[in-house]
C-alpha cells in the first residue's frame, strides 16, 4: 500500500464519518431507523470504502522495507487505562445482571440458562479487556521493530482480541440489531474491525517478514479507524446528549474503540511504503 493511498483512504474515512455523524443528527430516529433514504444506500457506503481498501490492486512489495514499529505509542498507557477501567467494570456488570436477575428470568430455566451464558461472556469480555490493557503497556514498553518484540508482547497478543469478539456478540445479543437499525449494528461493526486489528498487529509481531500481513495491518488500521474513530465515537457521543444511550457506553466502549482506531491509523501510516 502506497503511503498516498493510505493517506486517501484515511481522509475519505474522516469524510465518511462526518456524512455518517450528519445522517445521524438529521435522518436517524431513536429507534435506529433511517427516515430519508434507504439503509441500503448506506452501507453500501461502507462497503465501498471497505472493498477501496482491502481489494484495490497494489503495486509489488517493497522486499526492501524497514521493519514495522508501532506509532502513536504515548498513546497507548492511555488506551491501557480505559481498557483496564472497561474490564473492572464490566465484571462488576456482570456480576450485579447475575446476582439480580428479573423475575421472568427467575421463573424460566431457559432464561436462567441464557442469563448464565451472557454472565459468562461479560466476565470473559472484562477478563479479555485486563490482558488486552496488559498487551498495550507491553507494546508501550517495548522500543524498536514490532519484530523483535519479547515474549509477554507474543502471549498477551494471543487474547488481546478476546473483548473485541466477546463484545460483538454482547451488542449483537442485547440490542438486538438489524440490517435497517443502522444505529445498533455499527458497534457490532466496530468491535468486529478492532478484532481485525488486533490479530493483524499480532501477525507483524509473529510473522514481520510477510508483506501480505504488513499490507494487511494497514487496511485494518484504516478500517478501524473509520468504524471506530469515525463512526462509533461520534455515535455515542450523539446517542448520550440525545438520552438514547448510558455513559457507559462512551466511556468503557467507545472510547476505547475510538482511541485504538487513532492507532490504527498511525499504524497503517507506518506500514504503507513510501
Amino acid at each position: 500500500m502506497s503511503r498516498n493511498f493510505c493517506l486517501a483512504s484515511l481522509c475519505a474515512a474522516a469524510v465518511l464519518g462526518a456524512l455518517r455523524l450528519g445522517d445521524l443528527i438529521l435522518f436517524t430516529d431513536a429507534g435506529g431507523f433511517c427516515t430519508l433514504g434507504s439503509a441500503w444506500a448506506r452501507y453500501a457506503a461502507a462497503a465501498a470504502f471497505w472493498a477501496v481498501v482491502y481489494l484495490a490492486p497494489q503495486r509489488r512489495p517493497d522486499t526492501d522495507a524497514r521493519p514495522v514499529e508501532l506509532s502513536a505509542r504515548g498513546a497507548l498507557p492511555v488506551l491501557a487505562v480505559l481498557a483496564a477501567a472497561a474490564g473492572a467494570y464490566a465484571g462488576w456488570e456482570g456480576v450485579d445482571n447475575f446476582l439480580s436477575p428479573t423475575t421472568a428470568l427467575a421463573r424460566d430455566p431457559a432464561m436462567q440458562t441464557m442469563e448464565l451464558f451472557w454472565f459468562a461472556l461479560r466476565l470473559a469480555g472484562g477478563a479479555g479487556w485486563l490482558v488486552f490493557a496488559a498487551w498495550c503497556l507491553a507494546l508501550f514498553a517495548h522500543r524498536g521493530a514490532l519484530a523483535d518484540a519479547g515474549p509477554a508482547v507474543h502471549w498477551l497478543g494471543y487474547g488481546a482480541w478476546l473483548p473485541f469478539l466477546t463484545y460483538a456478540l454482547l451488542s449483537y445479543g442485547v440490542s438486538h440489531p438489524s440490517a435497517h437499525r443502522i444505529l445498533y449494528i455499527v458497534p457490532v461493526f466496530a468491535f468486529v474491525s478492532a478484532m481485525l486489528l488486533a490479530t493483524k498487529l499480532l501477525g507483524l509481531v509473529c510473522v514481520p517478514e510477510d508483506s501480505g500481513v504488513r499490507r494487511g495491518a494497514a487496511a485494518s488500521g484504516a478500517l478501524c479507524f473509520f468504524l471506530c474513530t469515525c463512526v462509533f465515537l461520534p455515535q455515542s457521543a450523539v446517542c448520550l446528549a440525545r438520552g438514547m444511550a448510558q455513559w457507559t457506553q462512551l466511556v468503557f466502549q467507545a472510547l476505547p474503540l475510538g482511541l485504538f482506531g487513532c492507532v490504527g491509523a498511525a499504524l497503517a501510516l507506518r506500514c504503507a511504503n513510501d
